[in-house]
């Protein structure tokens, strides 16, 4: 008698767990949500935030938007072509894309001068990843998800950093 109860909350429990473990953590960018990078929930900003899209061909591709430099204000807007696999987002770091970065000083673009510094100062910070896949694998951890990066299929555990999803309407920006 007493073992019914039991067994029936450990196949809940594990039937839970499975269930959650094979979720698909892009559901939400599925429906236009926003990937915010170290979210600040009180403050309502994000470290980085990115939205992706398929193309007919199935292609995922990424729009991100990330701060460079907090005065003046500048952030880039990128846009490049990922590939998802299960729980893991990667792309080839410098694999040619029609979309060229996009500098904004608050907001607005720069000057065809100061983008040309930028995007000199951009490609050399990260001149060491061309070549390089970069994967990000989510995993759910809480209210929130936890990323965890790798180059070429080594981790970057200093990179780990906490993820959510945002919709357009909850009022996320970029950190400053």
């Amino acid at each position: 008698m007493r073992a019914t109860p039991i067994l029936l909350v450990l196949t809940i429990l594990t039937t839970s767990h499975y269930a959650h473990a094979n979720d698909d953590p892009f559901a939400s960018a599925r429906k236009g949500m926003l990937m915010c990078y170290a979210p600040d929930s009180d403050m309502k900003t994000c470290a980085a935030l990115s939205r992706f899209e398929w193309d007919a061909e199935g292609n995922v591709w990424e729009d991100g938007e990330l701060p460079i430099s907090a005065n003046p204000r500048v952030t880039v807007k990128t846009k490049v072509k990922a590939s998802i696999e299960g729980s893991t987002l990667c792309e080839i770091v410098g694999d040619a894309t029609p979309h060229a970065p996009i500098f904004l000083a608050d907001d607005k673009p720069v000057s065809e001068e100061d983008y040309k510094q930028y995007i000199e100062a951009y490609q050399s910070r990260f001149s060491q990843l061309y070549g390089k896949r970069v994967c990000v694998d989510i995993s759910p951890y809480e209210s929130v998800f936890i990323t965890q990066f790798s180059v070429d299929g080594t981790p970057y555990p200093s990179a780990t950093s906490r993820m959510r999803w945002v919709s357009a309407d909850e009022g996320y920006v970029l950190a400053p």
